[in-house]
Order: C-alpha cells, then sequence, then structure tokens
C-alpha cells in the first residue's frame, strides 16, 4: 500500500503508551507502539483498519481508534459491512 512521503508524526493520546498520529503527503496513519492500526486515505477517501489489530475494542487501541473515526465499534463493523472501510495487512506479517 503507498502511504505517501512521510511529513510528521505526533504523539497521540500520551507519550508512555507510543500511540502516534503519521502525517504522510497522502492521508494519516495510526500506530500503536510498533503496529500500524488504520490509514486515512486523503487520495481515496477511504479507511483501512489492519485485519488483526484494526478491530481490538479494548484497551487505549480501540479508545484511540473510535476518537479517530469520531465513533464506536459496532459503527466501524457496519461501515466495514457496507465496504465503506476495508481490512487489509497494514503490518505485512505473513498469513496463515
Amino acid at each position: 500500500m503507498d502511504f505517501g512521503t512521510f511529513m510528521i508524526v505526533r504523539e497521540f493520546w500520551r507519550s508512555d503508551l507510543q500511540q502516534y498520529l503519521i502525517v504522510t503527503s497522502r492521508g494519516i496513519v495510526y500506530q500503536s507502539q510498533d503496529r500500524m492500526i488504520l490509514f486515512k486515505d486523503n487520495v481515496t477517501k477511504k479507511i483501512y483498519l489492519d485485519e488483526k489489530y484494526g478491530l481490538i475494542s479494548r484497551g487505549i487501541v480501540g479508545l484511540c481508534r473510535n476518537k479517530i473515526l469520531g465513533e464506536g465499534i459496532a459503527a466501524t463493523r457496519k461501515k466495514i459491512c457496507f465496504g465503506d472501510y476495508e481490512l487489509t495487512n497494514l503490518n505485512g506479517y505473513e498469513r496463515i
């Protein structure tokens, strides 16, 4: 996936929790520790969620994702079903 050219990293939430918003020329990546959780693509206007970590509903990842998307997990799941959001492998891990 083309994330565009890196521009800036901002801490999101609290610095001790290692939550980051990475701004690129193409959109915004939300990263928790060393895992990409979602990518908001400004070119296609699509939201991509990592298929392994994007739907974590508890803890800081769920709270931050909900805040970034402006909705709860139930609304996010509906948007995936309707094709508004897409689940994909943002982290390059091998599928088993």
